[in-house]
C-alpha cells in the first residue's frame, strides 16, 4: 500500500497528514503520539535523503528503499491499523506478512516483552526482516520464510520491480489493481513455499494466541480455515485482518466465508479502511476487519 496523496487536493493531503498526528496520539497516548508524530514530520516532510538506516524510540530500521521508511512511519506507527491493546505484558503475536519488519518493530514497541512469529516468503524482503530483527536484538521472535496457506506447497510469488516489497503476492492481477499504474514492471515469478499455519509446533503448543495479523494477500480464509479446522481459533482473542477484493473474479477468499468463520468463533467485528479517513473517500480495493473474541 502506498501513499496516496497524489489523488488528493492540498485541502484533503494537510487534513489526512493532520489526522496522522491525531491518530498517534490517540492510539499511542500523548507522550508516545508526539514523539512517533515529530519523526512522521521530520520524514515526511523533510524527505531526509541518502539513507538506508533510521533510528527512534530505541529501535533501528534498516531498508533499501525511502519509501520504506515513509511508509513505516505514514503506515504503521501514525495510523496504527495494527493497534491492540493485551490483557498480558507478554502477549503471542502471529505477524503473517511481516515484509521487511515494519510490523514487528511496531508490535515490540507496543510490548517489547511479546513473543512474535513472523511470516514472509519473499526471499529479498525475508532479509531485510532478518537484519531488522538482529540490529534490534529481539528476544523471542521467530523468523519464517514461507507463504501461508491452506495446504503444503509451493507458491507462485509475483512483486513489482519498482515496489518496497508491499505490492508482492500469488495474484498478478490483484498486484496491479494495488499498484495502480497503467504500466507495471513485474519481477521474473518466484517460487515459494506455501504451509499450513497448523503445523508449526510454536501454534500447536501454545497456550493462546493474543494477536492474529494476516496480511497474506488472498489465504485470509484457507489461513483461518485450517486454524480453525485445528480447534486453534478458539485460542485466538483477536484478529486483525487485511481483505483485498477481487472484482469480476471468483474466488474462494470470499468475505461472507471470513465473517462466517469469524461468527463461528464468536468473534464479534468491526471494519476500517486501512488508512482509517473520517471521510468517506474510502480505499476500493482493501479493508481491514478487527475481530475480538466476545465474552
Amino acid at each position: 500500500m502506498g501513499t496516496e496523496s497524489n489523488r488528493m487536493n492540498a485541502k484533503e493531503w494537510v487534513c489526512l497528514n493532520l489526522e496522522h498526528v491525531y491518530n498517534s496520539i490517540k492510539f499511542l497516548g500523548l507522550a508516545r503520539g508526539v514523539q512517533i508524530s515529530f519523526h512522521f514530520i521530520l520524514i515526511y516532510v523533510f524527505m531526509l535523503r541518502n539513507i538506508r538506516q533510521y533510528t527512534f524510540c530505541g529501535m533501528t530500521f534498516r531498508f533499501k528503499n525511502k519509501q520504506s521508511l515513509i511508509d513505516l512511519f505514514q503506515e504503521i506507527f501514525t495510523q496504527n491499523p495494527y493497534f491492540f491493546k493485551s490483557n498480558v505484558d507478554d502477549p503471542f503475536i502471529v505477524d503473517a506478512g511481516s515484509n521487511i519488519g515494519d510490523s514487528l518493530l511496531y508490535f515490540k514497541y507496543l510490548y517489547p516483552k511479546a513473543t512474535v512469529m513472523c511470516f514472509e516468503p519473499h526471499p529479498e524482503a525475508f532479509e531485510l526482516l532478518k537484519i531488522n530483527a538482529g540490529a534490534n536484538n529481539f528476544h523471542n521472535v521467530e523468523l519464517h520464510q514461507v507463504a501461508l496457506g491452506g495446504k503444503d506447497g509451493h507458491l507462485t510469488l509475483y512483486s513489482d520491480s519498482s515496489s518496497t516489497y508491499r505490492t508482492s503476492g500469488g495474484d498478478k492481477s490483484l498486484l496491479k489493481a494495488v499498484v495502480r499504474r497503467e504500466k507495471i514492471n513485474l519481477k521474473k515469478p518466484l517460487t515459494v513455499p506455501i504451509k499450513k499455519l497448523s503445523q508449526f509446533n510454536s501454534i500447536k503448543n501454545c497456550i493462546r494466541i493474543d494477536l492474529l495479523k494476516l496480511d497474506v494477500e488472498g489465504e485470509e480464509t484457507s489461513v483461518l480455515a485450517d486454524l480453525d479446522s485445528e480447534g486453534l481459533l478458539e485460542k485466538t482473542t483477536k484478529v486483525i485482518l487485511e481483505y483485498h477484493f477481487s472484482f469480476g473474479k471468483k474466488t474462494s477468499n470470499s468475505l461472507d466465508k471470513i465473517i462466517s468463520l469469524l461468527h463461528q468463533n464468536n468473534f464479534v467485528f468491526g471494519a476500517f479502511n486501512y488508512y482509517r479517513y473520517t471521510s468517506n473517500n474510502l480505499h476500493d480495493l482493501t479493508l481491514m476487519l478487527v475481530a475480538n473474541k466476545s465474552a
